[in-house]
């Protein structure tokens, strides 16, 4: 879809694996979903002074950051982005990401995923999956 680079998780270090492909430079953006233990690796991942780290997701649970991480180790910009707040505070601008998003979806370059799909009797595999980090995309439970 455009990427220059594909980076797997669970191939090994990814912080590593970003300033490799960077020249030793860091990513100018780093999207985080997961925090918890990964928020560190993010911030280690972004450029020095010009990077930016959007943390928009806590699957990994919660991560600490002081001032003195921030002026010591990562001197990178790192912002929260929840998108009820974006809506509520900015609907104009979440009004021109959502025309660019559907303007992408119609000329084709976005195709919308479908959810794996399972019986809700399989729930506990599935979560066992999930767990595992076994499984792509979103994933439903149909009773």
């Amino acid at each position: 879809m455009g990427a220059d680079h594909v980076l797997d998780s669970h191939g090994g270090d990814l912080t590593a694996q970003v300033l490799r492909l960077t020249g030793g430079t860091g990513a100018d953006l780093v999207l985080e979903s997961t925090g918890g233990t990964t928020l560190s690796d993010s911030l280690a991942a972004a450029k020095r002074v010009t990077g930016r780290v959007v943390v928009y997701g806590l699957a990994g649970g919660e991560a600490s950051i002081t001032n003195w991480d921030l002026v010591h180790r990562h001197q990178v910009h790192v912002i929260g982005l929840n998108l009820g707040a974006l809506i509520q505070h900015t609907p104009h601008l979440f009004g021109e990401v959502m025309g660019e998003l559907f303007a992408l979806l119609a000329a084709g370059v976005l195709h919308p995923a479908q959810p794996g799909v399972h019986d809700l009797a399989e729930g506990p595999d599935v979560l066992a999956e999930l767990e595992a980090r076994s499984t792509v995309g979103k994933l439903a439970l149909r009773p």
